[in-house]
């Protein structure tokens, strides 16, 4: 199954999904019809960077490394600089970033700090099946590449789609 534009509100900080790809094996829908269960699933969630833009209020790009992005930074009196961090997969269902840096231009310790604790915050992604979890995170030219996977998934009615 495909889905595109999943939406998500941005004032609570979630990002909306491009497009998600699932791939089943074994459902079965549960006696009361409140739920399915899968024996196995895997998914493909892809973030665009305009999103992830958005939710972090920075300028999101693709880095010059694999696993890498890229974040414009414009601040009022010092200028205009760009800053580098690392992307990956973390505990619980979670897009962390590390490593970062200054990449070019000037930002005053102050500003790194400021930057730092933008990034330091772990991007949730919600409303994940039961049983399903975020294996990998990569980057890719327009965004966030997702994977996740697990097995005796539980998808409930009346449960808002996945979304970041």
């Amino acid at each position: 199954m495909t889905a595109h534009g999943i939406p998500a509100d941005p004032a609570d900080g979630r990002l909306p999904v491009t497009r998600l790809d699932l791939d089943l094996t074994g459902v079965r829908q549960s006696d009361d019809g409140q739920a399915a269960r899968a024996d196995s699933a895997k998914a493909s969630d892809f973030l665009s960077y305009d999103d992830l833009s958005s939710a972090l209020g920075l300028g999101i790009t693709a880095g010059d490394r694999p696993g890498y992005v890229d974040a414009q930074v414009l601040l009022p009196l010092v200028g205009a600089g760009a800053l580098t961090a690392k992307v990956s997969a973390g505990v619980g269902n979670t897009i962390v970033f590390t490593d970062l840096h200054l990449a070019s231009g000037t930002l005053p310790d102050a500003g790194m700090q400021l930057f730092a604790k933008i990034f330091d915050q772990p991007i949730p992604l919600h409303n994940i099946p039961q049983g399903l979890h975020l294996d990998a995170l990569h980057t890719s030219a327009g965004g966030l590449e997702a994977q996740l996977a697990g097995d005796d998934v539980t998808f409930r009615t009346g449960a808002p789609a996945a979304r970041a």
